[in-house]
């Protein structure tokens, strides 16, 4: 063995050689924790790492969930255009019309009848009066029982005087009345109107449907009716199986 490779056994056999290669085994053994170096490792190879408890940061609450999904808003057919529009004109209030966007006014009381009415209905029933009435009519907020409230205070009287050999004998007439302190007062045609601001269609009306009826109102239909879509459909699903005249002369040919 020459000189130069006993000088290498040599260094290796050193104490301070194995003290270099203890250091660097312990220094490899050392925790981060313990060293100088940061202890934050954002990879998963880090001995801190917890996953389950990343994962529960990370992941909201269910109640978060529940509170952001939408909820079903409930129909209110009181709200519908069509039916507020119904509401309001039943209760004499002002309304825009559904279809041609025009304003009703408000329904008001009219100037009651002149000094020359035979009945004198305006000595009998004063402004207040009249005003209370109109409220009570209006305030029923139905078209049944306003029909119902005239023909309650409209009854029928015969004509006093009567010519049988007429071509067009006279018609019965009606009388009007108001309630005034549980007293059935008689008033002309013309006050009777003006203080519930109604037209002469509606007593028209009222009369006619008593007379065909017995003396009572109907129901009003009016928006009641079923859909007409399923009404044709469930037409044509019926007609469709029975047999015309025209497939039966098909048929004996």
């Amino acid at each position: 063995m020459d000189s130069r490779a006993r000088r290498i056994m040599k260094l290796l056999n050193s104490p301070s050689h194995h003290r270099l290669e203890c250091g660097s085994e312990n220094d490899r053994s050392i925790s981060p924790l313990h060293s100088g170096e940061s202890d934050v490792d954002l990879s998963d190879d880090d001995p801190t790492y917890n996953q389950d408890q990343n994962l529960r940061q990370r992941s909201p609450s269910p109640a978060v969930i529940s509170s952001n999904k939408p909820r079903k808003r409930k129909a209110d057919k009181n709200k519908w255009m069509q039916n507020a529009q119904k509401i309001k004109r039943n209760l004499g209030q002002s309304y825009v019309a559904v279809h041609s966007k025009k304003l009703a006014p408000a329904r008001s009381i009219k100037p009651p009848c002149g000094q020359n009415c035979t009945l004198k209905c305006a000595d009998r029933i004063n402004d207040a009066r009249s005003l209370d009435i109109f409220n009570t009519f209006w305030a029923l907020g139905d078209r049944q029982l306003q029909m119902m409230y005239i023909l309650s205070n409209c009854t029928k009287i015969t004509p006093k005087y009567k010519y049988t050999n007429a071509e067009n004998p006279r018609n019965p007439n009606h009388a009007f009345y108001f309630s005034v302190d549980d007293e059935k007062i008689r008033v002309c045609k013309t006050l009777f109107i003006n203080t519930l601001d109604i037209s002469h269609k509606i007593i028209r009306t009222v009369q006619i449907e008593s007379r065909n009826t017995g003396g009572f109102i109907k129901d009003d239909k009016r928006g009641k009716h079923k859909n007409y879509k399923t009404a044709v459909i469930s037409l044509l699903r019926t007609s469709s199986t029975l047999s015309t005249p025209y497939l039966a002369l098909n048929r004996t040919s």
